[in-house]
């Protein structure tokens, strides 16, 4: 599968990246990290790709499982973890459908799920990580955390 990214253009952004920070605080290139500003390439570079993602779920028993739900997940100022329900259901009980979380970006921590209203152990919850070619990879609240 061939990148998305042209890692010449995230290079010489790096490059113009260093010599920027050099002239603002007036000190001489090899001060400043190439490191940091190759890192600060390529999160420009992810910021500026959006994908859709989306997950299927089957036809379901509305008067025990809410509509399926698909969310944007942050850290929250106390450490935790915050949801931003950005995802738009598109079905009904009876035949299924998807849910669609628009305009996300590589590297996005997202959640899809479904709320079991009997039994709290039949709730789903499935958190995945957006990947450079905008598919899903499954995480697990502790991997999350290196993304968020």
């Amino acid at each position: 599968m061939a990148s998305q990214f042209n890692v010449q253009q995230i290079m010489t952004r790096a490059h113009q990246i260093r010599r920027e920070a050099s002239s603002q605080f007036g000190c001489a290139l090899r001060d400043i990290l190439f490191a940091e500003c190759l890192r600060q390439a390529w999160a420009e570079a992810r910021a500026s790709v959006r994908f859709t993602v989306s997950e299927s779920f089957g036809g379901y028993n509305a008067r025990r499982y809410s509509k399926p739900w698909g969310a944007v997940i942050s850290r929250a100022s106390d450490g935790g973890f915050s949801y931003t329900f950005d995802g738009v259901w598109w079905g009904d009980a009876n035949d299924g459908g998807v849910v669609e979380i628009p305009n996300v970006c590589p590297g996005t921590v997202v959640a899809f799920g479904q709320r079991d209203n009997r039994k709290a152990r039949g709730t789903e919850n499935n958190w995945y990580v957006v990947q450079n070619d905008g598919s899903l990879q499954y995480v697990t609240r502790a991997q999350a955390r290196h993304y968020l």
